[in-house]
C-alpha cells in the first residue's frame, strides 16, 4: 500500500511524523502477513504423506549381498512378505525376530510350532512357482538344494531370491548374519549368531582340556541297506569335528558317501551316531556283519534328533553339545 504526502497531511490533521509511524505499521503488517503465509505453506508441505515427498527411506537399505550360489542379491527395502524354502531358513527367520513376516514355507518345516501352521508352497525339493507367486513375496530365502530352475524363474520375474548353504559351523553364524541384514534384523541376528559362537567355543574348550585323542566315529544320516554318512566337508561333518569326534569317513568324491557293510567294518568306528527317528541299538546290531564293528561291540550307539543336527541353523549348538556329552564320559573329564 502506498500513501501520498498529501494524503498523509489531510487525515484529520495528522502530521508527517505521525503519518510516518502509520506507514511503518502498515508495511510491517504486510511483511508479517507474507511470513504467515509462508509458514502455512511450510506446514501444509510437512503434513503431506511421505509418498508425496518421495520414496520412503529405511535405515540400512538397500542391502546388497552375495549368496551361496555366487549371485549378487539386492534388497531395496525391508521385506514384509517373506517365503522360506528350507527348514533351516525358517528357523533362522523366527530366531532373529522376522517370523511374523513369513507368509509361506514348505511342507517339511516343523520348527518352531508356528511354522507348521503357515501356508505351504510345496516340498523342499519341489516347491510350486504358482503358489509362490500367489503369496506375492518381496523376498524368497532359498537353500542351495532347491531346484535351480525355480530360482532362475523367480529371478526372471524380478523376485529377490537369496540362497544359503553353510558348509561349516562358522558358516552357519555367517549365514544367520546375512539373513539378518537382508531382512532388517541385524541386531537380533548378531545376538543369535554370537550366542551360537559362544556355545561352540565352550564345547571346544572342554574338549581341549581332555588331553586325549578324539574317538573315531561315524555320523549316520540315513540307512537303507547301506549307510549314508556325513563327510568331513559338510556342515554335519564339521559339527562332528567341533564336538570332539574324529570322522572315520575321509574326504572322498562325495560329501555324503554311501557305505556298504564291508566299508563300515573296515572303517571300524568306535562310536556311532544315528539321526533316524528313535532307532534301536538292537536293530543296528542286526545289520549284516555289523556285530564286528567296535561301536556295536562296546554298545556306543547314540541317537540324535535329525531336525537339530541336519539343519544348518541356530539350533546346531544343541547338536554339538549333545554329541560332545555322549562322546566323553565323566571319567574322561576327570583325567
Amino acid at each position: 500500500m502506498v500513501l501520498m504526502k498529501s494524503q498523509c497531511t489531510s487525515i484529520s490533521g495528522i502530521g508527517f511524523a505521525s503519518c510516518g509511524i502509520l506507514l511503518a505499521c502498515i508495511i510491517l503488517a504486510g511483511v508479517c502477513s507474507g511470513c504467515r503465509g509462508g509458514s502455512d505453506e511450510h506446514q501444509r508441505t510437512a503434513e503431506k504423506p511421505a509418498t508425496q515427498l518421495g520414496a520412503r527411506i529405511e535405515p540400512g537399505f538397500p542391502v546388497t549381498l552375495t549368496d551361496a550360489l555366487g549371485r549378487t542379491v539386492t534388497m531395496p527395502h525391508k521385506p514384509r512378505r517373506i517365503i522360506s524354502l528350507a527348514p533351516s531358513a525358517t528357523e533362522t527367520l523366527y530366531a532373529i525376530g522376522a517370523g511374523d513376516r513369513i507368509v509361506a514355507d514348505t511342507s517339511v518345516d516343523d520348527y518352531p510350532l508356528a511354522a507348521v501352521a503357515l501356508p505351504k508352497v510345496g516340498g523342499y525339493s519341489d516347491p510350486s512357482v504358482e503358489k509362490i507367486l500367489f503369496y506375492k513375496p518381496d523376498l524368497v530365502v532359498a537353500f542351495r538344494g532347491n531346484p535351480s530352475s525355480l530360482i532362475d524363474m523367480l529371478d526372471k520375474l524380478s523376485i529377490p531370491v537369496f540362497a544359503i548353504d553353510p558348509v561349516t559351523v562358522a558358516g552357519i553364524s555367517d549365514s544367520i548374519r546375512d539373513v539378518g541384514r537382508l531382512v532388517g534384523s541385524s541386531e537380533r541376528a548378531e545376538k543369535v549368531s554370537g550366542d551360537l559362537e559362544r556355545r561352540v567355543r565352550t564345547v571346544e574348550e572342554k574338549v581341549a582340556r581332555l588331553h586325549r585323542p578324539a574317538p573315531p566315529g561315524l555320523l549316520e544320516v540315513w540307512y537303507d541297506n547301506g549307510v549314508t554318512a556325513a563327510g568331513p566337508r559338510t556342515f554335519m561333518g564339521d559339527v562332528f569335528r567341533v564336538a570332539g569326534a574324529k570322522n572315520v569317513v575321509s574326504g572322498g568324491s562325495s560329501d555324503y558317501p554311501r557305505l556298504s557293510a564291508e566299508a563300515v567294518i573296515s572303517l571300524n568306528p568306535q562310536c556311532l551316531f544315528l539321526t533316524e527317528e528313535q532307532p534301536k541299538p538292537g536293530m543296528v546290531a542286526a545289520r549284516p556283519g555289523w556285530r564286528q564293528v567296535a561301536a556295536v561291540k562296546a554298545q556306543r550307539i547314540y541317537t540324535i534328533d535329525a531336525s537339530i543336527v541336519s539343519r544348518p541353523g541356530p539350533r546346531i549348538a544343541q547338536a554339538i553339545e549333545r554329541i560332545e556329552t555322549d562322546l566323553y564320559s565323566p571319567a574322561d573329564r576327570r583325567r
